[in-house]
């Protein structure tokens, strides 16, 4: 143990000595300084949802519990007495912490024992909750100058009035100009992986979801002239998956990989409530056709129909779990669109069909245990469009009396949705097609894979119009 000590003093005097002046002249925030670090580098293995060494730091006071060596992580004012520390600093890569990852910078690692120094002083509001609760929205990087390849095309968005489009990038969202085929603003620092974009009413804003898998989640606004984020909704502890608003623009609702569900003020910026309905990720939620539901997908194969006042649950779902005419289920659902029109939803994922039913049904075909004989009698208002992709569905889109769905092996579908006939259909992509949306007339499909590939259709000659890979300066 001597030698231990002496090791770690003489690394320590070396890391203090390349700290910055600002750190030496002010006392170290725990949660400024030291929980990002934590979070960023330690949590994916000693996390809420992994504990290796039976040892966890997601929160202040797991942060000080002893995992299974029984030493003490962090000992106030004690540096090389805390373990924290030791395998932090540890020569042996099979020992030291992050494991099969590179070592904390020196600067990080001299935040830490110098706020152990300084007696390891708490600054959050609670100790029992998780870190990733408490911080402030993260200051996202500047984007790459160019990118040396294409980064997936997550989402494509088409401005409601002008021949442009919103596409993912990384830490920002591209805008091209579809007429000049031109990129026209790049807006940045934003989180690194961005999986939704909404316009505002007005085009003047974005909504922007996404995140860093794993590790963090952001809701913002985002300014269309200036680039800047005018307002961060809050903050997860995974990524955020989906996002969708209201009718009247005022509600905006998400949903992330952490299993969550919020529901989000527009103006005020309030959280109105929040849920955990689901046993996996979120993969798409949208609102009924009146505004009185939020519905949400998941990995876990159901559909969870909340109230969109307060959050409660109304009613589950499961025609993607079940064998219903003739169509087998059990299902992870990818995606869901309401359409204003039939006033009904549609969702898909896996299997070989759209399901297109009411939540008021579903709630009335769900009853109870003691009606499990006549609820199997007259189950079935579920309509079922054969997407005829042979693979799965990734995503689905709404105009007018017709609904888009691509996914797995590339290819675009096209169906009226008045009779459920395919009206067009679009081979080109040689990968997953993540992101679809049509022009603000409907006369065209726009849409996004995995390589960065966007392809711009005319649904009605049923041809590719345009091809541009999703990257500045290429």
């Amino acid at each position: 143990m001597t030698n231990r000590i002496i090791y770690i003093s003489m690394l320590l005097v070396g890391s203090l000595s390349m700290l910055t002046g600002v750190a030496h002249a002010q006392q170290v925030s725990f949660m400024k300084d030291v929980a990002p670090v934590l979070l960023r580098r330690c949590a994916g293995c000693h996390g809420d949802k992994k504990a290796e060494g039976g040892y966890r730091l997601h929160t202040f006071d797991y942060l000080l519990t002893p995992g299974d060596s029984d030493e003490r992580p962090v000992v106030s004012s004690q540096p090389e007495e805390s373990l924290l520390l030791h395998r932090i600093l540890e020569k042996d890569d099979s020992i030291r912490m992050p494991q099969k990852d590179d070592s904390l910078a020196v600067a990080e690692i001299s935040l830490i024992k110098k706020w152990i120094s300084e007696g390891a002083i708490f600054d959050g509001t609670e100790s029992g909750k998780r870190f990733v609760t408490q911080l402030p929205p993260r200051e996202h990087p500047v984007s790459p100058e160019s990118y040396r390849v294409s980064v997936p095309a997550q989402t494509i968005v088409s401005h409601p009035e002008k021949n442009q489009i919103a596409i993912s990038g990384y830490h920002e969202v591209l805008i091209w100009d579809l007429d000049e085929m031109k990129l026209i603003k790049r807006l940045q620092n934003l989180p690194q992986r961005i999986q939704s974009v909404i316009w505002t009413q007005t085009a003047e804003q974005l909504f922007v979801a996404g995140g860093t898998p794993g590790e963090y989640g952001e809701l913002s606004l985002v300014d269309v002239d200036s680039g800047e984020r005018t307002k961060v909704f809050g903050t997860f502890d995974d990524i955020v998956l989906c996002c969708a608003v209201n009718s009247d623009g005022n509600r905006v609702a998400v949903g992330t990989a952490a299993k969550e569900t919020r529901m989000y003020d527009v103006k005020t910026s309030e959280l109105l409530w929040q849920a955990r309905s689901h046993s996996n990720w979120v993969t798409g939620v949208a609102f009924s056709h009146d505004d009185r539901f939020v519905v949400t997908t998941s990995r876990d194969q159901t559909a969870k129909v909340h109230s969109a006042h307060d959050g409660t649950l109304f009613t589950i779902y499961n025609g993607h779990r079940l064998q219903l005419g003739g169509q087998s289920g059990r299902f992870t659902i990818n995606d869901i669109r309401s359409d204003s029109n039939t006033r009904l939803l549609y969702s898909a994922g896996e299997g070989s069909s759209i399901r297109v039913w009411d939540p008021v049904k579903a709630k009335n075909e769900n009853g109870t245990a003691a009606d499990m004989e006549g609820r199997f009698f007259k189950m079935g208002h579920t309509r079922f469009i054969a997407h005829n992709l042979g693979d799965q569905v990734l995503t689905l889109k709404i105009h007018g009396d017709k609904l888009a769905v691509a996914g797995a092996n590339g290819r675009i579908n096209i169906f009226r949705i008045s009779d459920g006939q395919e009206m067009a259909s679009f081979d080109g992509h040689r990968d997953w097609v993540f992101s679809l949306d049509f022009s603000a007339d409907g006369s065209r499909i726009i849409s996004g894979d995995f390589s960065g590939e966007i392809r711009v259709w005319d649904i009605e000659a049923q041809q590719v119009l345009k091809i541009l890979q999703a990257r500045p300066n290429q």
